[in-house]
């Protein structure tokens, strides 16, 4: 029997979380992750990898089912609850790689990783300048010499010429029904886009639909202010890529990108 919970809220992620897997079932994890290996030159299948936004850990199982020992941080608790009890569904070789972490990556302790990832546009959530030259330093400072830093995120100028616009999705998930409603409002003079998700989740034997609103905040950097600040804190930009497209090099237009930072291997671990 398929049911839903008759509830409204506003600000609350609750359906979000429940049904976040569903929501984003179509990202080709499996090719993302091939793709940050091949940029990092992590292609042992043994590497420590540190993964920042870890989410409900859809990243982190493809990397530890090829082997990879994973340790993965993210700031949101319920995520790192969910994506803990999916452990339960690996076999127990590729569940022992992992180790989750609810908090920041200055929470994680002393190590040195042979890569690290920030996947789905972790930087975007942050908010200044100060905060990105932090995490890049924090990131840094836990890399193996030579070790390198792969990440996505919005090309801030790309945005600003084409701003992301409002949609709707709906997706069948057995007996339930799944609307997202997405508005966007960006403010260039902010260089923010204000993302306002309205979620509701029906069953196909009746009952008041489920329903929730929350807002989150992107932040528009442009791709040499993250050049900048990963210079900053001392690690060296490789190259800008579209998308998991590595066969050229990101334009202006290119409207999210792939970045690939290496830490030199003169630079201090501390």
């Amino acid at each position: 029997m398929c049911a839903t919970k008759s509830a409204s809220s506003m600000g609350d992620k609750r359906l979000f979380h429940e049904w976040y897997d569903t929501i984003f079932a179509k990202k080709d994890y499996a090719r993302e992750v091939e793709t940050v290996l091949q940029m990092g030159g992590v292609l042992n299948g043994s590497e420590q990898i540190l993964e920042l936004g870890s989410g409900t850990g859809s990243h982190t199982q493809c990397l530890a089912s090829r082997g990879y020992s994973v340790t993965a941080v993210d700031t949101d608790e319920e995520m790192v609850a969910i994506a803990r009890r999916k452990l339960a569904a690996l076999p127990a070789e590729a569940a022992s790689r992992i180790t989750y972490h609810y908090g920041r990556v200055e929470d994680i302790p002393a190590a040195t990783f042979d890569l690290a990832i920030a996947l789905f546009n972790v930087v975007n959530y942050i908010s200044d300048v100060a905060s990105l030259e932090s995490l890049m330093r924090e990131v840094a400072r836990r890399l193996k010499p030579g070790a390198s830093f792969v990440l996505d995120a919005w090309n801030g100028r790309a945005a600003l010429l084409d701003p992301p616009t409002s949609k709707t999705t709906v997706i069948e998930a057995g007996c339930h029904r799944i609307k997202v409603d997405l508005e966007c409002h960006t403010d260039s003079a902010a260089l923010r886009t204000d993302m306002t998700y309205s979620i509701e989740v029906s069953a196909s034997d009746g009952g008041e639909p489920d329903r929730e609103k929350f807002s989150m905040a992107h932040f528009l950097w442009p791709p040499d202010v993250v050049v900048e600040m990963a210079h900053r804190a001392g690690l060296e930009a490789k190259s800008i890529h579209p998308l998991f497209d590595t066969s050229r090099h990101a334009s202006d237009r290119d409207w999210k990108l792939m970045f690939h930072f290496r830490k030199p291997l003169a630079m201090s671990a501390s």
